[in-house]
């Protein structure tokens, strides 16, 4: 990310990321949402530093709220699809590892654990998505190594 000082991020690059996440995601429901069946579940993929009021990465953050108030707007909209934002804490990617030390990674396994690609799966396989009325439309939805929870958007 181009960064002239810290938490300061170049037009060029908020556009990017923008772009990225939020317009591409945008985008993609956009294209396929005629082809949903009724009662179909669409998950959204946000991230759990939306409610972080500092963010160290302003424009990533940006993003992703925009997912989530995006994905709100669909579940207000679109009464015959059940639609979920997930907001996860660290998943072990190259995305999460990039510019960070090991030191870096260690302290955030150790403070709030991070889950494996393989665990967040599960975890909307087995947990999230055959639980309608756990986590009904419109649902946001923390994940953590050892935590799953409902956010009370209300």
């Amino acid at each position: 990310m181009i960064q002239k000082e810290s938490g300061k991020v170049e037009e060029e690059e908020w556009e990017r990321v923008h772009n990225i996440n939020a317009r591409g995601t945008k985008n993609s429901f956009s294209a396929f949402q005629d082809l949903l069946t009724d009662n179909a579940t669409v998950v959204f993929l946000s991230s759990d530093l939306i409610n972080d009021p500092n963010p160290s990465v302003p424009a990533y953050v940006s993003s992703k709220k925009a997912i989530a108030e995006f994905a709100a707007e669909q579940a207000k909209m679109c009464p015959n699809i059940r639609v979920l934002t997930l907001l996860p804490g660290p998943v072990d990617t190259p995305l999460f590892r990039y510019g960070k030390s090991e030191d870096t990674i260690e302290r955030i396994s150790e403070n709030v654990g991070i889950l494996s690609p393989k665990e967040f799966a599960e975890i909307l396989a087995l947990d999230i998505l055959p639980n309608a009325d756990k986590y009904p439309s419109g649902s946001q939805i923390i994940i953590y190594k050892n935590k799953v929870e409902k956010v009370d958007t209300k």
